[in-house]
């Protein structure tokens, strides 16, 4: 074999090695939520209630807020889990000065969801599997939904949203979709 063809074939191996697929892996826990979104036939808003809870040592906090914020709104107006919703970021997701019924009331929403956002960003690990390379995007985040005059609710989840695996590098552009897509995947979850 010449020279020209040990390096092609160099470099072939390396693409093959360094390209990936990626997969989408979806942990709610306790369970898979059940109706979270408006029953069939049934119009119902939202008031929608976020904050974050960051890690210590979380790098480019205002673009992940920012990036959380897109993906919020756009899953939120978008969507067809609820007729119309109403997004607010707070600093707390319980308003010392309202209760969260008075905030309903006062939105005159029919539900009102409360995410906390504690992950949103990129992974990678090297030398983590024989492509030498593994990314993935991580979303992580507790969910709540409660239905006006319903004390019970829909219930309160963790969830753990990943997409990626092995060849697979990402950056920060792809967080607004990745947030969206983890909240689809836990609202229309079955």
């Amino acid at each position: 074999m010449t020279a020209t063809g040990r390096i092609h074939l160099f470099a072939f191996a390396c693409a093959t090695l360094l390209s990936g697929c990626a997969t989408t892996r979806v942990d709610i826990a306790p369970s898979t939520p059940a109706n979270l979104c408006q029953p069939i036939g049934r119009e119902e808003t939202a008031l929608v209630l976020w904050r974050t809870q960051w890690r210590p040592d979380q790098k480019d906090v205002l673009e992940r807020v920012q990036a959380a914020d897109a993906g919020i709104r756009r899953f939120f107006t978008t969507s067809t889990c609820y007729t119309r919703a109403s997004v607010r970021r707070v600093d707390t997701l319980a308003e010392p000065e309202q209760s969260t019924d008075l905030l309903v009331q006062e939105s005159q929403a029919d539900v009102l969801v409360a995410l906390k956002i504690k992950e949103l960003g990129p992974v990678v690990k090297i030398l983590a599997s024989p492509s030498l390379v593994e990314g993935f995007t991580e979303v992580v985040f507790d969910l709540s939904v409660q239905r006006r005059g319903v004390p019970e609710g829909a219930g309160e989840y963790s969830v753990h949203w990943t997409n990626g695996g092995p060849g697979v590098v990402r950056g920060t552009a792809s967080l607004p979709n990745d947030m969206h897509d983890a909240l689809a995947a836990a609202f229309f979850a079955h």
